[in-house]
């Protein structure tokens, strides 16, 4: 389970960095991409969705797995709480940009509304979803060391 979570983590920022940097700057600028993106962002679109169902799959798994461990304290609880926060934010994200981009010609350039309008101007929409998955991530070794570092009882 623990593979599969960090195999599709690895592939949502993988292909958060790809749409970060190098897919929404071209969509900007250049008309073939344009025309292109349709069939990418189906492809993308397959990748994220197979990537986000394997993560909620896996990470509920791992963490009723974990939580069952009674050894386990309250920070570590806090800790994990953070990243479902955080992970769900991501998420909303992914979908809301999907199905802006689904719903316009144009909407490659838009940005969706499930970030507040002042971070939306500060940070695009994309980059976020990579920053929060790479916060994601670190927690997620956070929780391991946590979880490894508890002495049994």
């Amino acid at each position: 389970m623990r593979t599969a979570h960090l195999v599709s983590s690895a592939a949502w920022i993988g292909g958060s960095i790809f749409y970060a940097w190098v897919l929404a700057p071209q969509l900007r600028v250049s008309e073939e991409a344009r025309k292109v993106s349709p069939a990418v962002a189906r492809s993308f679109g397959q990748v994220v969705s197979l990537s986000a169902w394997t993560l909620l799959a896996t990470g509920g798994y791992l963490t009723f797995d974990r939580l069952m461990n009674t050894r386990l304290a309250v920070p570590y609880a806090v800790v994990l709480a953070v990243k479902v926060l955080i992970a769900v934010w991501m998420f909303l994200l992914a979908g809301a940009l999907g199905r802006s981009r689904r719903g316009s010609r144009r909407a490659a350039l838009q940005e969706p509304k499930a970030a507040p309008a002042s971070l939306r101007a500060l940070i695009p929409v994309p980059t976020l979803i990579l920053a929060l998955g790479l916060v994601v991530f670190l927690l997620s070794a956070v929780l391991t060391t946590m979880y490894q570092a508890t002495p049994v009882r």
